[in-house]
């Protein structure tokens, strides 16, 4: 059984298309289960939603939210992956839309190789009208399996760019057991999709990346994860994650045994990522924030310049 987590707000104008990605899979609804999330939209989501479970009552369930999460600071993914009752996770955002045959490749991969974490996959990128304009493939061709076992392995895999520290969790199946065990888990702020990433790369020792465009990502100018505002603040939520991220590891006793990982995780979150929109999306440009982003780098990882995967990125 493959467990469909879908995000739902106000999502209206392309939910349809989201969902029938869903239920015309070539898998088989019987071995699909859906878990909505409707998160107090406004719109005609709910009712969309209650269309399709009404079709397929045994395998789209619906949480309703009554507060919204984003105002509690809750991750409504983990709360749809503490309700799935599938052996494998796939997370998918409600403008998006999955290829038919996908769920059936990925088990099939899934459960030809117990001992991956997960599977990374190729994906488009579409126009608010469905054109492809970009293909992100993980690797060149193929499907191949990766170890991680060890930090030095992480490290290697991390400066070809194997090792996906990119934050998209809808680029991934999961095996659910690996999640629980590990307690891989947003934290319920903007951005915890790096977070989640974060910690996923730390502890996988074995996963694979398949290289067929199975998921189109619908990327958009309005959509909430594509504004460009001027002085947009939301940016030091980035770097907010990044100082969770550092405190989670910290608690977790990671530090240490994953020092260069952990340490080139943080400083993207951290530092690279919000640097580059604090130089070219503020004006003026607020050095002020970047000399305390900077001296907070100094004080928690002195000597990044000299981290290995740190120095391998252009």
């Amino acid at each position: 059984m493959i467990s469909v987590i879908l995000l739902v707000y106000n999502g209206e104008t392309y939910l349809r298309k989201c969902l029938d990605s869903v239920v015309n899979q070539t898998l088989g609804m019987e071995n699909i289960e859906l878990i909505a999330l409707n998160d107090v939209s406004t719109d005609n989501s709910l009712n969309i939603l209650k269309e399709y479970q009404a079709l397929w009552p045994h395998n789209i369930h619906i949480v309703n939210r009554e507060i919204n999460s984003v105002s509690i600071g809750e991750s409504n993914r983990n709360l749809g992956v503490e309700l799935a009752t599938g052996k494998y996770i796939l997370f998918l955002d409600q403008d998006d839309w999955y290829d038919k045959n996908a769920f059936y490749q990925l088990k099939s991969l899934m459960d030809n190789n117990l001992s991956l974490d997960f599977i990374e996959y190729s994906f488009c990128y579409t126009d608010i009208n469905e054109k492809i304009f970009k293909e992100q493939h993980v690797q060149k061709e193929g499907f191949h399996i990766y170890q991680t076992s060890n930090e030095n392995m992480q490290v290697s895999l991390a400066k070809s760019g194997l090792l996906p520290c990119s934050t998209f969790v809808w680029t991934k199946i999961y095996r659910k057991e690996f999640l629980q065990i590990n307690m891989i888990k947003e934290n319920g702020k903007k951005f915890q999709d790096n977070f989640f990433s974060g910690l996923l790369n730390l502890y996988c020792k074995n996963f694979g990346k398949y290289d067929a465009l199975l998921y189109n990502y619908r990327n958009y100018i309005g959509s909430g994860s594509h504004q460009k505002i001027l002085n947009d603040q939301t940016v030091f939520k980035r770097c907010s994650i990044g100082l969770d991220f550092y405190a989670e590891c910290k608690k977790r006793g990671l530090l240490k045994d994953y020092s260069v990982l952990t340490e080139f995780i943080f400083t993207n979150t951290f530092f690279i990522k919000p640097f580059w929109r604090l130089l070219f999306m503020f004006s003026p440009i607020p050095y002020q924030e970047l000399r305390e982003i900077k001296n907070t780098m100094n004080t928690l990882f002195p000597n990044v310049k000299n981290n290995a995967v740190v120095r391998s990125k252009p």
